[in-house]
């Protein structure tokens, strides 16, 4: 989980960084102001909810799983990464390549988490996270407009410095889970429990 938290706030700062660089407006919710604040969280929430539990069933439970069976797992993990990069996803209005950027590196954050647990239910809730975040702080703010230098350092930092600790927290993950991965059922890295 601590692997999957600093990979987006590292994206969170990359989005960030490039907002402030190409003037991407990311604002991603009409305007709220005259619903009440109850029926506006949980529009928010069951957003938050709804899309990772059909990809993280879909793309990591279902997909990965069964590109394990053909591919090695570093291709399976690359191709699923790949292949949830080029959905639609918001904001929509924006330009594509920092869109496929960002879910491309999103998508293979969550293909590392299911490869190296063997579940999908850590990136799962990191998924929900993250979309939270998303949602609420990252793409609300419209940080397209004013160019400054103090934010593009501290983007630029915060993207460094969690991508290094995300780096370094999954290469922990890797070592604390690969006698699992070796000595399971499914020692030649497929991963038959993504699911469970």
């Amino acid at each position: 989980m601590v692997a999957g938290v600093t990979s987006i706030v590292a994206l969170a700062g990359w989005w960030k960084l490039i907002a402030q660089l190409e003037h991407i407006s990311g604002s991603l919710l009409p305007d709220v102001s005259k619903y009440p604040a109850l029926t506006v969280a949980l529009v928010v929430a069951m957003g938050s909810i709804v899309s990772p539990f059909f990809e993280q069933a879909g793309f990591w439970g279902y997909c990965q799983t069964r590109l394990e069976r053909e591919f090695s797992a570093p291709t399976a993990i690359l191709i699923t990464a790949l292949l949830f990069g080029l959905l639609p996803h918001p904001p929509m209005h924006v330009m594509l390549w920092p869109k496929l950027i960002l879910f491309f590196l999103a998508g293979l954050t969550f293909s590392l988490m299911a490869y190296l647990t063997r579940s999908i239910l850590p990136g799962l809730a990191v998924h929900v996270f993250s979309l939270l975040a998303f949602f609420t702080v990252v793409f609300r703010a419209d940080s397209g407009r004013v160019r400054s230098t103090a934010l593009l350092w501290i983007h630029g930092s915060q993207m460094v410095v969690f991508a290094i600790l995300s780096i370094a927290a999954f290469v922990r993950v890797r070592r604390l889970t690969e006698p699992a991965r070796r000595s399971g059922p499914d020692a030649q890295g497929s991963a038959e429990s993504l699911a469970g």
